[in-house]
């Protein structure tokens, strides 16, 4: 994401689609290989799809409302976030 805000400079706006159909082929590919390869938990996908559908609707209409500024800021947060979370894994862990 950031390289999409910045080094490509594109809007949140467009990085956050842009990132996100990046995501969906590599994810879409990595399911495949692993589908084929017998590695699929069927049960905790389908969770993850019944959360991941009703979100990603909820976010698409949420990012197409929120001025630039805020959801730049709202992405910082969100990437701080993660950074702290795997930096608690790798300590505590």
């Amino acid at each position: 994401m950031p390289a999409l805000l910045r080094g490509v400079g594109l809007t949140a706006h467009r990085a956050v689609g842009t990132n996100l159909l990046i995501g969906f082929a590599l994810g879409l590919f990595a399911f495949a290989t692993h589908a084929l390869l017998g590695q699929v938990e069927w049960d905790l996908l389908a969770a993850g799809v019944a959360g991941a559908l009703p979100g990603g609707w909820l976010g698409a209409r949420l990012t197409g409302r929120l001025s630039e500024e805020t959801l730049r800021r709202a992405i910082g947060i969100a990437l701080l976030a993660i950074a702290v979370a795997f930096v608690v894994e790798v300590v505590v862990g």
